[in-house]
């Protein structure tokens, strides 16, 4: 158990020692791969400021390494001269990265520049997406844009908000918005809230005859109605528009051809077809559920008869272990008589030599031949043999 405690320690010892050895070689050879002109050029597109590079320096110090802080310095001063400019500055601005004063003093000022545009263009973009998808201006506080203006930053945002409203606050957007039971935050303005909510209305009409519709198909009863994931804005219309769906259904649900149907799947049937309709689907869901009978009694069968067969090659393979046991039993007694029979013919044999020797025994020293005997050669039989006086 040490034994075995020792190597698993030693294991683990060793792949943690590979594992280290493994990883300084890697960081070695990534320092050895940088190109210290492109490293510097490459942080500077990137915002990242010169003091970055000392960590890249003492990292492959360690592994004996030394970066050339010239030419990243050069590569640096390059890189400034495509960073630093009003392009530049506006996608940072735009894509909210933070600006870490890298740029020198006398270029600063149109990077500056560009920075706070797209700043502002960032925070239109923010505001029209959010009223397009029908949030409300407060969500100004948790937009990832930089902000850079107290005083224009929110005004910025409101621009693109309401502007955003102007698409958002329509017939089209409120009747999508009540369809897919999307909540409203009464964000529209008084000119155009009368449109969007005449929408909004009918969307969820739609949404109540489809459910309605669906759960016909299914064949579940109108009281499923409760269950209905719409938004039910009309206390008074919301049954009666989800009942015109589901009575639409029910003519569908309710044929000869949809009982086969429903009776093959094995559907409950909860008795809601009219009585009118009634017969035709009742023939056709009889059929159906028999044919489904029948088929899953034909499959308990063919599982039973799989099952049988299972058994019988089981019992087979057991007749033959058994048999293979009896075999080796026959064959072991087999070995046992005929080592018996040979230590018969060793002991006949042995009888044999000693009626040869006259009754005497074989020897190799005196004191195998017991008190008053000598162990002496017989030229005659070419052997020592006991003689006593």
């Amino acid at each position: 158990m040490k034994k075995v405690i020792i190597f698993v320690l030693m294991s683990l010892f060793l792949g943690f020692l590979t594992g280290c050895i493994t990883s300084r070689s890697i960081k070695r050879d990534y320092c050895r791969s940088i190109d210290t002109y492109k490293k510097g050029y490459l942080d500077v597109l990137n915002g990242k400021p010169a003091q970055s590079f000392n960590q890249e320096v003492q990292l492959c110090a360690e592994y004996e390494v030394v970066l050339n802080q010239e030419q990243y310095d050069k590569g640096r001063m390059d890189g400034l001269k495509q960073f630093c400019t009003y392009e530049k500055g506006y996608k940072f601005g735009l894509n909210a990265r933070q600006y870490q004063n890298i740029c020198p003093p006398e270029k600063e000022k149109d990077f500056l520049k560009g920075y706070e545009e797209g700043d502002k263009k960032c925070l239109y973009e923010e505001g029209y997406f959010n009223s397009l998808n029908g949030k409300p201006s407060s969500v100004f506080s948790s937009i990832k844009c930089l902000k850079l203006s107290k005083d224009k930053s929110k005004k910025e945002f409101m621009k693109g908000w309401k502007v955003g409203l102007k698409k958002f606050c329509t017939y089209k957007k409120g009747y999508e918005w009540g369809l897919n039971t999307k909540e409203y935050h009464n964000i529209c303005p008084k000119s155009r809230v009368a449109k969007f909510l005449k929408g909004y209305r009918q969307g969820d009409k739609k949404c109540l005859y489809e459910e309605g519709y669906s759960h016909a198909l299914e064949g579940n009863p109108s009281s499923v109605f409760s269950h209905a994931k719409c938004l039910k804005l009309s206390k008074k219309h919301s049954n009666r528009e989800y009942m015109k769906g589901w009575k639409a259904g029910m003519k569908i649900f309710c044929t000869y051809k949809n009982g086969y149907q429903f009776g093959l799947d094995n559907g409950y049937y909860r008795n809601i077809c009219s009585k009118k309709l009634e017969p035709d689907f009742f023939k056709g869901y009889t059929l159906g559920l028999q044919e489904y009978r029948a088929k899953k009694r034909q499959e308990e069968l063919l599982a039973i008869e799989r099952e049988k067969i299972a058994v019988e090659r089981e019992r087979i393979r057991e007749q033959q272990r058994a048999l293979h046991e009896m075999q080796a039993i026959e064959r072991e007694k087999i070995e046992v008589e005929r080592e018996r029979i040979r230590e018969q013919q060793k002991t006949r044999e042995e009888l044999l030599e000693l009626k040869e020797l006259g009754g005497r025994q074989l020897c190799t020293f005196d004191s195998d031949c017991g008190k008053n005997g000598d162990c002496r050669y017989n030229f005659n039989l070419k052997k020592d043999i006991c003689y006593h006086d």
